[in-house]
């Protein structure tokens, strides 16, 4: 198996998360998912609007870029 990097992030949303919330967040995925390097990513929240999120990459240079 290749060499992954992961970044992690923790947010705290509001509830009910605002639509314009979801709007920009689909269009961040699409925007870093043409990026060099980047592999993929997962988020998870719970009921109190607490979350994380992970990014995969294929490089430290693609994660600064």
């Amino acid at each position: 198996m290749a060499t992954q990097f992961a970044v992690i992030f923790k947010t705290k949303r509001e509830l009910p998360i605002p639509s314009d919330y979801l709007e920009v967040n689909k269009r961040m995925v699409e925007i870093v998912s043409k990026l060099p390097g980047y592999l993929g990513g997962e988020s998870v929240s719970n009921s109190d609007g607490f979350g994380i999120s992970i990014s995969y990459w294929s490089s430290l240079e693609a994660i600064k870029s």
